[in-house]
This record gives structure tokens, sequence and C-alpha cells, in this order.
């Protein structure tokens, strides 16, 4: 429950802030541009979640770091690599920040 909560605070934040564009997105989107951004999408998820954030979080966890640093180190180098989104970064932090102490608690 807290997760959905804080998966449309944070949702709800980076949409009213967001102002950034990517760079390189085509004006006409054709069905090989939504096929690449899925396929995209899906990667970055995998790199961002498994490769990026779980490396950190396991090797602060394991220098026996408190909690409050892990979520803090991790919930920065998270809104670093979405810092094209402008102030709507703001939404991902508050959706990280809410959601990742239930989750790294485990």
């Amino acid at each position: 429950m807290w997760a959905v909560l804080a998966l449309l605070a944070g949702g709800l934040v980076t949409v009213a802030l967001a102002n950034g564009h990517k760079l390189g997105q085509p004006t006409h989107q054709d069905a090989s541009y939504l096929i690449y951004t899925l396929a995209a999408s899906v990667t970055a998820g995998i790199v961002e979640e498994v490769v990026v954030l779980a490396f950190v979080v396991t090797t602060l966890r394991q220098a026996a770091r408190p909690l409050p640093e892990i979520v803090l180190v991790a919930a920065v180098l998270r809104c670093s690599y979405h810092d094209y989104y402008g102030l709507g970064v703001a939404g991902i932090a508050i959706w990280f920040v809410i959601s990742a102490p239930d989750a790294l608690a485990i």
C-alpha cells in the first residue's frame, strides 16, 4: 500500500514540475521509435535497479552504514540520472525516500 501511495505522490510531483525533454526525441514518433523506447525503458529499469542501486545499497549495508544514510545516497544517485526532468526530479526523490526504507529493511 505504501509503495502505491509513494508512486502516486512522486508521479504527481514529477508531472507537475517536469520541464525537461530528452535529447534526440523525434517530433514524429512512429512504431519503430515506440519499440525502441520500450526496449530502452526495460533495459534502463534493469540497469538502474539491479546494477546501480543494488550494488550501492549492498555495498553500504556491508559497510554497516545507517539506513538513513543508505536511503539518502541511493536517492541522490537515482535523481542524478533523472535530472532531465528538471524540477520534476523532486517527485522521483519523494517516491524513492518514501518507498525505500521498507524495501531496504529486508
